[in-house]
């Protein structure tokens, strides 16, 4: 995140000093903000999140509260191109029923630290399906000027598919799994006919969300509306 104001790195971080004049021959006093790294953490086999999830499902008449549990991992894999395997596995529960989450992503990182997303395998699917174009799923720096927009085409799952990113912000957060410095993110993500428009909170000190807002609806189905909240509850990462 730039700004006008000064900077020097430190360390990982980064301090923005801001320095006011009191005025009358008083001197001046400097107040000293912390910024959140700039840098993403490299992903490492064993890394691990776990993230609460709440929510409302909306349509038809209906407010149906979501609740639940998610976690992401990094895995290794043997797979051409490919670094790591992310695995997010979890349920929600709504009304009475468990919706079981588990989707495989094959990724690669670049050079410039950047994760791409190469491959989806969903639950129920036999192996994953490649992706005509690799998708940007992280950058590997963050600053007030990162954003990116990107659209592909599934290969078998038929798209199509966007992804605008855009920092916004800069935020301390403590949650369960401690107290971060964060980026703040808006994204909007098309996938076929589902829009996704979301408020992200990324920690790079430890590769990933420390919080986010999503509000979801597809087209096929408009009449619904899904809206959830994913907190950090825990990780390995430190």
């Amino acid at each position: 995140m730039r700004t006008g104001a000064g900077w020097i790195a430190l360390g990982g971080g980064i301090l923005l000093l801001l320095t006011a004049g009191c005025g009358g021959g008083a001197g001046n006093s400097t107040t000293t903000f912390t910024l959140p790294a700039s840098r993403l953490r490299t992903p490492e086999v064993g890394q691990a999140w776990t993230y609460t999830v709440t929510g409302m499902l909306i349509g038809d008449g209906l407010k149906l509260p979501l609740v639940g549990e998610l976690t992401r991992r990094y895995d290794a894999t043997s797979a051409p191109g490919a670094t790591l395997t992310e695995v997010e596995e979890g349920e929600i529960m709504t009304a009475g029923q468990t919706f079981p989450d588990n989707l495989t992503t094959l990724i690669a990182v670049d050079n410039a630290g950047n994760v791409n997303d190469l491959a989806l395998q969903e639950r129920d699917d036999t192996g994953p399906d490649a992706l005509a174009t690799p998708i940007r799923a992280l950058p590997g720096d963050f600053s007030f000027t990162t954003q990116f927009d990107q659209a592909t085409q599934l290969t078998v799952r038929g798209g199509p598919y966007s992804h605008a990113f855009k920092v916004n912000g800069m935020e301390r957060l403590t949650v369960p799994a401690g107290t971060f410095l964060t980026w703040r993110v808006t994204e909007t993500v098309i996938n076929g006919t589902n829009l996704s428009q979301q408020t992200v909170w990324y920690a790079p000190e430890i590769g990933n969300i420390v919080k986010s807002t999503i509000q979801q609806q597809d087209s096929a189905n408009p009449d619904f509306t899904t809206t959830l909240l994913f907190v950090l509850k825990s990780t390995n990462v430190h």
